[in-house]
């Protein structure tokens, strides 16, 4: 995805509850933004890419996405459905718990004594997210963040050169996705060898350049097809980028069924 400005909108809290199952790994398209997003996984697997760290969750297992850190999160192959919960508050809940100015959770933490009560809390506020009023809401961050806290202990906060340099990165691409965009130009433009911008890339977000501008420039054009279902889909696929209708079929073949999936 990119960056996810939806995320960071005053007051966004959402709860979710995602159950898949069957023979087809799906995985969300790499992005941040400047709230904290969490999985619980209560059931089955889940696959979690966060800030060039791979990690399958297994039940038990709870998954933790500082501010501004690149993620990325789906489904893996697994015969058994899997159940996990899925949290993101944004700033303005967050401000008010003065222990994450200078420190943050784990970004994975093990099955432990008490997994239940997370699991509980979490589950419980996906079922009533339609009746919580601002009060709750509040109370129900500062409560489940202390229950956090406690049971995944926490962990200085620490700036990353190349955290930073691949917000700035797709920042730069959600920008100019229009134009042509190479990694020797990328590269280039903030002041990197090649071999070792490229490495950063592939290691943070667990793709390389290509199908990242690929999958990103799809999800674009399906978006713009859906806002207006009349507009020339070959107009729309130059206007994210798309050099030819081939480069675009070919992407569309690819990837085109991942924005439905999520």
């Amino acid at each position: 995805m990119y960056y996810e400005k939806d995320a960071d909108k005053e007051g966004y809290l959402k709860f979710s509850k995602r159950t898949p199952s069957g023979r087809r790994s799906r995985i969300v398209m790499p992005h941040f933004h400047n709230s904290c997003e969490m999985y619980v996984c209560v059931k089955g697997k889940y696959y979690v890419y966060i800030n060039g760290e791979r990690h399958i969750l297994n039940e038990g297992e709870i998954a933790f996405v500082d501010r501004l850190t690149p993620h990325a999160a789906g489904s893996v192959i697994n015969d058994t459905p899997s159940e996990v919960y899925f949290i993101i508050a944004s700033s303005f809940y967050l401000n008010g718990i003065k222990w994450l100015e200078d420190r943050t959770l784990p970004s994975f933490t093990e099955k432990r004594e008490g997994f239940d009560k997370i699991a509980n809390i979490v589950r419980l506020a996906t079922e009533c997210e339609d009746e919580m009023n601002e009060d709750m809401r509040r109370g129900y961050i500062t409560l489940l963040f202390g229950m956090l806290k406690n049971y995944c202990g926490t962990t200085p906060r620490v700036a990353s050169k190349n955290n930073e340099l691949i917000v700035e990165v797709m920042s730069y691409i959600n920008e100019h996705i229009t134009e042509e965009i190479t990694l020797d130009g990328l590269a280039r433009h903030f002041g990197y060898e090649k071999t070792y911008f490229s490495r950063v890339f592939n290691k943070f977000l667990g793709i390389n350049l290509r199908e990242y501008l690929n999958r990103y420039r799809i999800g674009e054009t399906i978006r713009m097809r859906q806002e207006d279902p009349t507009a020339p889909i070959l107009k729309i696929a130059e206007a994210c980028g798309f050099d030819s209708p081939n480069t675009y079929y070919r992407a569309l073949k690819k990837y085109g069924e991942e924005k439905h999936n999520f």
